[in-house]
C-alpha cells in the first residue's frame, strides 16, 4: 500500500487523503443526523404533551366558568348568568375537539379523554341543564323555591368537584410525561453534545493526521530539490537532486532539474568561452567608439567652419561691409546670418551693411521678416542696411506676399549698391543722393 501510494501523483495523492476525510465526515454526518432525528421526535413529542396539558388547563377553566354560571343563575335566576355558560360550553366542544387531534396516536390519553367527554355531557345533562331548566319553570310559576334549587345546586357542585378531580388526574398524567420527556430531552442533548464532540474531535485529528503526512512527504522532498537548486545558484553546477524513486510531480520535477543541470553546466562552459570573446569584443568595440567620438567632434568643428564661411562678411572700406548670402536661407541660417552681421557690426566702425541676395534662390514672407529684423537690429546699433541683388521674380513674389520693403533700401546688383555709396560719401553735404 505505502509502495502504492509513493508512486501516486500529489493531487492524486491530496484526492486520496480528501476522500477519506470526506467519508468520515458523511459517517459522523449520519450519526448527528439519526440523532438529530430522534431529539427532533423528542421534541415534537414533549410539545405535544405540552399543548395537551395546556388545553387540558384551558378545559378546566371552561368547566369552572360553566359551574359558576349555572349554578348562579340556578340561585339567583338572572338570565345574564347563562351567557357565560353557554359562551364556555361552546369554547368546550372546540377545546375537546383540539385536544383530541393532539392525542391522536396515544391509545391510553384517548381513552382517558373520551372517559372525561362522557363524564363532561353526564354532568352537564344529569345536572346543569335539569337544574336551569328548574329554575327557568319555577320563574315562570312565580313560586320560586329556594331549598330545592339549593338542593339542586350542591348536587351540581358535588357533580363537579368529581369531574375536576378526574380532570386533575389526567392533567397530573401529562405533568408526569412532560417532565419524563424533558429529562430524556436533556440527556439527549448531552449525548448529542458529547457525540459531536467526539466526532469533531477525530475529524480534527484525523484531517491534521493525514494533511500533516502528506505535507511531510511533500516538504521533505521538495526540500532536497530546493537544496540542489541552492547549490547550483551558488555556482555548484554539478548540484544534482537524488530523487529517483519517486514518480510522482516532485520526481518528475528532481528529474527535469538534473537535465537542465546537466545542460547548464555545459552552457556555463560554453558561456565562459564566449565571454572572453565578448570581453575582447568590448574593448575592440570601446576603442572604435572612441574613435567615433573622435571623429565626430572634428565633423563638428569642421561643420562650424563651414557655417562660419558659409555667411562670410567682407570689408570695403572703413564703414562698409558686404555679406554675400548663397542657398536657401531656413530659420537656422536666418539666425546665423543676424548673428554674424550683428558680430561684425559690434567689433568694427562700420555703419553699412550691404546683403546680397543674389545667389538666394527664394525669399518669401519668412525670409522677408528676417531681413526686415536684421535691418532693424542694426539699426540699434547705429548701422544701415541695403540689401542688393534683387531679381525681377523676387521683387514679385515679395508685391505678392505684401511684404513691406520700407525698412531697407534695395538695389538690383552689388555695383549698383557700391556706387550708391561711393556718390554718398562724395557728396558735400553728406546728404543721400537717389539711385
Amino acid at each position: 500500500m505505502a509502495h502504492l501510494v509513493q508512486h501516486l501523483g500529489i493531487r492524486s495523492k491530496l484526492i486520496l487523503g480528501a476522500s477519506i476525510i470526506q467519508i468520515a465526515i458523511i459517517l459522523t454526518g449520519a450519526l448527528l443526523y439519526n440523532e438529530m432525528l430522534q431529539s427532533q421526535e423528542r421534541a415534537l413529542a414533549l410539545l405535544r404533551t405540552t399543548r395537551v396539558l395546556t388545553s387540558t388547563e384551558a378545559l378546566q377553566a371552561m368547566l369552572a366558568t360553566m359551574d359558576i354560571s349555572a349554578r348562579s343563575y340556578m340561585l339567583s335566576g338572572q338570565e345574564v348568568l347563562l351567557e357565560p355558560y353557554t359562551q364556555a360550553y361552546t369554547e368546550s366542544l372546540a377545546l375537546r375537539e383540539r385536544l383530541r387531534e393532539q392525542v391522536q396516536g396515544e391509545p391510553a390519553q384517548a381513552e382517558q379523554l373520551a372517559e372525561v367527554d362522557e363524564l363532561i355531557e353526564a354532568w352537564r345533562e344529569d345536572f346543569l341543564l335539569p337544574g336551569i331548566a328548574q329554575r327557568e319553570q319555577l320563574d315562570r310559576e312565580g313560586g320560586a323555591t329556594e331549598l330545592a334549587m339549593t338542593g339542586r345546586e350542591r348536587a351540581a357542585k358535588r357533580a363537579f368537584d368529581r369531574l375536576q378531580l378526574r380532570i386533575s388526574l389526567l392533567r397530573t398524567i401529562e405533568l408526569e410525561r412532560v417532565d419524563q420527556r424533558e429529562l430524556e430531552a436533556q440527556e439527549a442533548a448531552a449525548g448529542l453534545r458529547t457525540t459531536l464532540i467526539v466526532c469533531m474531535m477525530v475529524l480534527l485529528l484525523g484531517s491534521l493526521g493525514t494533511f500533516w503526512v502528506l505535507a511531510s512527504n511533500l516538504a521533505r522532498r521538495v526540500q532536497r530539490v530546493t537544496g540542489a537548486a541552492t547549490r547550483m545558484a551558488a555556482g555548484d553546477f554539478s548540484a544534482r537532486c537524488d530523487l529517483v524513486t519517486s514518480q510522482d510531480e516532485v520526481g518528475q520535477l528532481a528529474g527535469a532539474f538534473n537535465t537542465m543541470a546537466a545542460a547548464l553546466q555545459e552552457y556555463a562552459g560554453n558561456l565562459q568561452v564566449q565571454y572572453r570573446a565578448a570581453e575582447e569584443a568590448r574593448r575592440e568595440l570601446e576603442q572604435s567608439h572612441a574613435q567615433v567620438v573622435a571623429q565626430l567632434a572634428t565633423i563638428e568643428r569642421q561643420q562650424h567652419v563651414i557655417r562660419e564661411m558659409s555667411v562670410p562678411v567682407l570689408p570695403i572700406d572703413e564703414q562698409t561691409l558686404v555679406m554675400p548670402l548663397v542657398g536657401a536661407l531656413d530659420t537656422a541660417r536666418l539666425a546665423l546670418v543676424q548673428e554674424r552681421a550683428l558680430q561684425a557690426l559690434e567689433h568694427s566702425q562700420a555703419h553699412r551693411l550691404i546683403l546680397d541676395v543674389t545667389g538666394v534662390p527664394v525669399i518669401d514672407t519668412q525670409v522677408a521678416q528676417g531681413l526686415i529684423q536684421l535691418t532693424q537690429m542694426a539699426r540699434l546699433l547705429g548701422a544701415k542696411v541695403l540689401i542688393v541683388g534683387v531679381r525681377p521674380e523676387v521683387a514679385q513674389a515679395l508685391v505678392a506676399l505684401g511684404v513691406d520693403c520700407s525698412h531697407f533700401s534695395t538695389y538690383a546688383t552689388l555695383q549698383q549698391g557700391i556706387a550708391y555709396l561711393l556718390r554718398r560719401n562724395s557728396s558735400p553735404n553728406g546728404r543721400q543722393l537717389s539711385a
